[in-house]
């Protein structure tokens, strides 16, 4: 992975060793190894249930050194694993709303609020 101005790039190369099976059986290994045996069968029965695609995300929720994988994973979840899904969330009570992955531009799309009152001016 290339580092430009803090933003990772994703060459060819890495994506490429991401959908490798054997690094994904690694990382798999890696992150319930230091699970409890109740909690990594837990675990596995959930994983089963995630498409191929969303796997990744949820081992890294697991893992817990990353709160925005966790965040994107519990937004994926909620939106039965459907990217589109999470791009068009109006659950604007939830606490992940605002931090929600794959946000569309909302300059000009959401209503303005009179500062400390709520409602719209």
């Amino acid at each position: 992975m290339v580092s430009s101005n803090n933003r990772h790039v994703i060459t060819p190369a890495d994506r490429a060793k991401a959908n490798d099976p054997a690094v994904y059986e690694e990382l798999r290994e890696r992150i319930l190894a230091p699970l409890s045996p109740k909690r990594r069968r837990m675990v596995e029965d959930r994983l089963a249930q995630v498409p191929k695609s969303q796997r990744r995300t949820y081992l890294r929720a697991i893992e817990g050194k990353s709160p925005m994988a966790a965040i994107n994973a519990g937004c994926a979840e909620c939106m039965c694993w459907e990217r589109k899904e999470v791009t068009n969330c109006t659950e604007e009570n939830c606490s992940h709303y605002s931090l929600r992955p794959f946000q569309k531009d909302s300059v000009g799309q959401e209503e303005e609020t009179a500062p400390g009152s709520g409602e719209p001016e």
